[in-house]
């Protein structure tokens, strides 16, 4: 007989959002699928959006158009390789508008002022584990929690690094490459 134990459940919120872009001359419809997280442990709200994918379907006077033909009517108006740049610009354009017409507080709109308030206050105010490692040959005191990483990623983004050392909330002594904190050089203000 085996026997299972209930470990941990992790919940997400997946998102499709469609737009419409207006280009003058054709149109194109994105798809954007995302993930939204709540950063927790604030006084305000505020979430971390990441897109997993784009879909982008274009049209001329408001008709679908068969993607290549479309990319190649695109380049014999523009020039060679002028699609790739197209595709590129509107992909990001679509990425921009998402966070901006969501209606919610996005991480990704907020300054690097608010970033570092935030940061602050999630380090005074929440628990979170840390764990000891190595780093430019000195040991240091480091966290790997999830919405602290987001946050200082924006606020101090020079102390933030990939390292191949303990998850601080795992038992296990195995190692893994991630994104760490370091709580040292924060606390000393070598910001």
């Amino acid at each position: 007989m085996k026997r299972i134990t209930k470990v941990n459940e992790y919940q997400n919120n997946q998102y499709t959002t469609s737009f419409e872009v207006d280009c003058g001359m054709f149109q194109v419809d994105a798809e954007v699928y995302s993930t939204e997280y709540q950063i927790e442990d604030l006084k305000d709200t505020l979430f971390s959006s990441e897109i997993s994918d784009m879909d982008l379907e274009f049209k001329m006077d408001g008709k679908r158009c068969n993607y290549e033909g479309f990319k190649e009517l695109y380049e014999k108006l523009y020039g060679k390789d002028s699609f790739i740049d197209f595709n590129q610009d509107i992909t990001k354009y679509v990425e921009t508008e998402h966070f901006r017409l969501s209606g919610r507080p996005y991480l990704q709109n907020i300054s690097v002022d608010k970033a570092r308030e935030y940061l602050s206050e999630l380090l005074t105010t929440s628990t979170y584990a840390t764990g000891y490692t190595t780093l430019f040959d000195k040991q240091i005191v480091y966290t790997d929690k999830w919405n602290i990483i987001e946050l200082a990623k924006i606020a101090y983004h020079n102390l933030v690094h990939s390292l191949k050392c303990k998850r601080t909330n795992c038992s296990s002594d195995r190692e893994y490459q991630h994104s760490i904190f370091d709580l040292d050089a924060y606390w000393s203000g070598k910001r």
